[in-house]
């Protein structure tokens, strides 16, 4: 754009198509040390980065409804594996957002916040938790162990997000359940640091154990997605992958206590050692639960529940 040429876009113009959160992002977006330019494309992709950012909050705070901190949270050493990676994650990443902070690079806190909502968190921690939080016992361990580390999340990411997206972090913070540590507004709150609230997230161990499973979890997921395309199976519950491991991938695999079946998405999973890694997937055995879409064999044999698997049946109770 150029005054001169007379091609200016007035920032009031495009607050009152996109809004203003949107044109502080696309702000923030762009690096001040180097000429900045303009276009409604843009524009564009900074909205829907933004929406996706938006979801993520909605995500964690949607499944927040019943939960109260002061009462139900869990000590960070009896939470599950999967809990325990999302904080140690989180906890790095918002490491280096202090950083680029103190740097005024605001660009890099940008891409590092919507790398961590839209890879991290959406696409693989909450697809995993979706599981246990619908289905699992309402006041299970393993259910308010996510949901405590859901909180915590929450609570850090929306103070780290106030100074670029003030009015999406007040709106939310409103909703944060309440606890002795919330504060009337999000701007009450101190910034998470990682040399004090974080520190007893981070977990290098842990996030390194993890990237291997994750790496086997993406060859499982390749193959559930070609034996969709082929027709073998119609949705990841109806598959038992049965899953060929050398040395590595079973040294990975048993870093983790989580049940393999639930961190990829299917009904059952075989391990069997062999030279090289391999995924194949089979029908699952038995029958499909009414309640967690799982197939299980012991489908039928509960009087009260027959629908259901056993899971679902002690949840239940």
């Amino acid at each position: 754009m150029s005054k001169s040429k007379g091609n200016v876009t007035s920032p009031l113009d495009l607050m009152k198509t996109h809004g203003a959160e949107i044109l502080r992002l696309w702000v923030v977006l762009e690096d001040y040390r180097n000429d900045v330019s303009f276009s409604i494309e843009s524009l564009e992709r900074v909205s829907e980065t933004y929406r996706k950012i938006r979801n993520s909050i909605r995500f964690l705070l949607s499944n927040l409804y019943d939960f109260a901190p002061d009462t139900d949270s869990i000590p960070i050493e009896k939470m599950g594996d999967i809990d325990r990676w999302a904080l140690a994650k989180t906890a790095s990443v918002l490491e280096k957002v202090e950083r680029a902070y103190e740097a005024y690079e605001f660009h890099s806190v940008y891409h590092l916040i919507a790398n961590l909502c839209v890879v991290d968190l959406s696409a693989l921690y909450f697809d995993i938790l979706k599981d246990r939080l619908y289905t699992a016992g309402k006041s299970s361990q393993e259910r308010r162990s996510s949901q405590t580390a859901m909180w915590m999340i929450t609570d850090a990411l929306l103070s780290v997000i106030a100074p670029i997206l003030s009015f999406t972090a007040e709106e939310a913070y409103e909703f944060l359940p309440a606890s002795r540590r919330k504060r009337d507004s999000i701007f009450l709150t101190e910034y998470p640091r990682a040399a004090n609230e974080l520190k007893s997230w981070l977990n290098p161990k842990m996030e390194e154990d993890f990237s291997g499973i994750w790496a086997i979890r993406d060859l499982v997921l390749k193959a559930l997605e070609e034996a969709r395309q082929a027709k073998q199976i119609g949705h990841p519950r109806e598959a038992k992958v049965i899953l060929t491991v050398d040395d590595a991938a079973q040294a990975a695999l048993g870093k983790t206590k989580e049940v393999l079946n639930r961190l990829f998405l299917v009904s059952e999973v075989e391990i069997k050692k062999g030279a090289a890694l391999k995924a194949e997937i089979v029908a699952a055995s038995g029958s499909k639960c009414a309640r967690c879409w799982t197939y299980s064999t012991y489908v039928g044999k509960d009087q009260k529940h027959p629908d259901l698997c056993d899971r679902c049946t002690e949840a239940l109770r």
